[in-house]
């Protein structure tokens, strides 16, 4: 199971929306931004910790678990911060998982996985989006996404397709058969994110 999330970080500074405090409050609590407020402005703080709340939900989501859109109950706690890089454990109401988000000029990153795996385990890759509208950014992101997968893995077989369950949940298909890996997508503004990782396996090797 795994979980991700981008942020445009120039959509999100421009529009001012993590600036309200009532925002803020409904994401996450004082407790949680205290430790981050040392490396990152309040903005970043915010849209950090929305970023790896929305990771930590969609494992919560890939676990079984039915819909919750209630960030305070996704609980992140940091172990190691430093310019751009956070990593910790988000405490959600089935229980922890690892988390990380790391943090460039143009937009951030969150992942969230199981205790007993490992990050190496889980391979990744960011995508720039130029669709405007959202519907069609996320088939171009689709697209891209099983693309890049035919040519890690050697394929020429262009019958690879992105398929999601009721509850969203996506899956990688080749020729009608669901693959043996997890995956998640997100895109936001300008950018796309693929992340995924072989079921059952501590690595990729």
């Amino acid at each position: 199971m795994l979980g991700n999330d981008i942020v445009d970080l120039q959509e999100v500074l421009a529009s001012g929306q993590a600036r309200r405090p009532k925002f803020q409050a409904r994401i996450c609590s004082a407790a949680e931004v205290r430790p981050l407020q040392s490396w990152f402005p309040d903005e970043y703080c915010t849209w950090l910790l929305w970023a790896i709340k929305e990771s930590a939900y969609k494992y919560y989501i890939q676990a079984g678990a039915p819909p919750l859109f209630a960030p305070k109950k996704f609980r992140f706690n940091a172990l190691n911060i430093a310019a751009g890089l956070v990593e910790g454990y988000t405490e959600t109401p089935l229980g922890k998982v690892r988390s990380e988000v790391k943090l460039s000029v143009a937009h951030l990153t969150a992942e969230s996985w199981s205790i007993s795996s490992t990050k190496s385990s889980i391979d990744r890759k960011i995508f720039p989006l130029a669709a405007s509208k959202q519907i069609e950014r996320s088939r171009t992101l689709k697209k891209l996404i099983c693309q890049q997968w035919m040519a890690e893995m050697g394929s020429t077989d262009e019958e690879v397709c992105i398929v999601k369950d009721e509850q969203q949940v996506p899956s990688l298909y080749q020729r009608g058969q669901r693959l043996p890996y997890a995956i998640s997508l997100s895109h936001h503004g300008a950018w796309g994110f693929f992340s995924y990782q072989k079921e059952n396996s501590p690595s990729l090797g």
